[in-house]
């Protein structure tokens, strides 16, 4: 008020305003190839995480023997107390004792097939936000309205996908959505797995690469690539908000 000091504060500099790291991204030839095995990767790794998800969430909500099904949610939940680095690492450890000379095998230069890892990998590293949120639609459908339907004569495996999954396929797209952005954005385990062959590596590893590589733009064309990375996410989330038509709030996104 007195003009004692002088004013201090967050500007905004539009002048510097440009797309021209969008622009000497996508002119490198290779980056379409890391986006395409980032949503690969990540889609696979939704489907396989959603069918033990549905296994898990079921039998946890139904099973009555109470420690059977507090051993089955452990299970389902311990990749969380994990760090990533260590999974990979176990998996690199794992693969290369037991499948040595292999395409599993990451010392196999030049033969590894890393998307195989990388997809096992993402499923079991980010499984819990899925279970968590197909065994809260699991919980929310009484267990009356199977056994209404088994005295029918329904079998088990009717009454589970045409009685009980339709009323929690909301909850299994939220699962799959929230999982699918967890994975697309996985750094540790991409980035070791990855490194192993880089052709089919996934976009956190061009991140990755490209910050390291000692380019004066290379911070730039990262933040680029990350952006880019925020849009697919973003248009995960859209669609299914659109096809659900309901609104879900993600923790941590």
């Amino acid at each position: 008020a007195f003009n004692v000091m002088p004013p201090r504060g967050f500007e905004i500099d539009l002048q510097g305003f440009t797309l021209e790291y969008f622009s000497r991204l996508f002119l490198d030839p290779g980056v379409f190839t890391f986006i395409r095995n980032t949503l690969v990767y990540a889609s696979l790794s939704v489907a396989l995480a959603l069918v033990v998800a549905i296994m898990v969430g079921y039998g946890v909500s139904r099973i009555r023997v109470s420690w059977l099904s507090n051993a089955l949610d452990t299970l389902a939940t311990v990749p969380l107390a994990i760090p990533g680095l260590v999974i990979a690492l176990g998996y690199y450890y794992f693969y290369t004792t037991l499948f040595s000379g292999t395409p599993l095998d990451p010392a196999s230069i030049g033969a590894f097939q890393a998307w195989v890892v990388l997809v096992v990998a993402y499923s079991v590293r980010k499984l819990p936000y899925v279970v968590r949120s197909v065994y809260a639609g699991f919980q929310q459908v009484h267990v009356g309205l199977e056994e209404a339907a088994m005295n029918l004569g329904a079998t088990r495996a009717k009454v589970v996908f045409g009685v009980t999954l339709p009323y929690v396929i909301s909850y299994v797209f939220s699962g799959a959505v929230l999982g699918f952005i967890y994975m697309a954005t996985e750094v540790s385990t991409s980035i070791t797995i990855g490194n192993f062959n880089p052709s089919q590596a996934p976009m956190t590893y061009y991140m990755m690469n490209v910050y390291k590589g000692g380019s004066p733009i290379g911070v730039q064309v990262a933040a680029a690539m990350g952006v880019l990375l925020i849009l697919i996410q973003l248009a995960a989330i859209l669609i299914v908000v659109r096809v659900l038509k309901q609104r879900y709030a993600f923790i941590g996104v």
